[in-house]
């Protein structure tokens, strides 16, 4: 190491170009989470080192690809750009099916507790002319009915099956 590049670190000044205490910060400092906190940590040490972003992230231990897009976002004066956007989807999904439709799934399964999802789509286009899918419609329903495997029937076997071999047993008693 030459005399001339001493105090320097990576060939970049240890000079501070950002003197202000954090008693003196805007408030919004005090409203970030500690993870927007740790963002303005990146960009002062980024201001403090000539805006190299690359020492940034080798200092953070951070990718760069993660910096950037960052420094894309970050408004020195919109402190809050530092926080983490909502991940939520801009339209949830509604459900389509009825509440009277899960009524007639409910009612038809405790009825008839051996009957599986297709014959139960069926008894309900002939009967009631709901035209809903067994697939993934009535097995939701009934799985969600009441959080409980009371209207799934027994485990094990299909309830076809299981269906057919407690009425042949009760049938030839």
């Amino acid at each position: 190491m030459r005399a001339r590049d001493k105090g320097k670190y990576n060939s970049c000044s240890m000079g501070a170009f950002w003197p202000i205490p954090y008693a003196r910060l805007p408030r919004q400092i005090v409203d970030l989470s500690k993870e927007g906190k740790r963002r303005l940590e990146w960009f002062r040490w980024y201001k403090e080192h000539r805006h190299n972003a690359r020492l940034t992230c080798r200092h953070f231990g951070i990718h760069p690809s993660t910096f950037y897009k960052w420094l894309k976002r970050y408004d020195p004066k919109d402190l809050l750009s530092l926080e983490d956007e909502s991940r939520r989807p801009y339209e949830v999904r509604k459900p389509e099916t009825t509440r009277e439709t899960e009524e007639l799934v409910v009612k038809e399964r405790k009825e008839h507790p051996y009957w599986s999802k297709y014959k139960l789509e069926v008894v309900l286009k002939k009967g009631y002319g709901v035209n809903i899918s067994a697939s993934t419609t009535i097995s939701t329903m009934l799985v969600g009915v009441s959080g409980l495997r009371g209207l799934i029937g027994p485990r094990g076997l299909s309830s076809n099956v299981s269906g057919f071999l407690l009425s042949y047993l009760f049938a030839h008693l």
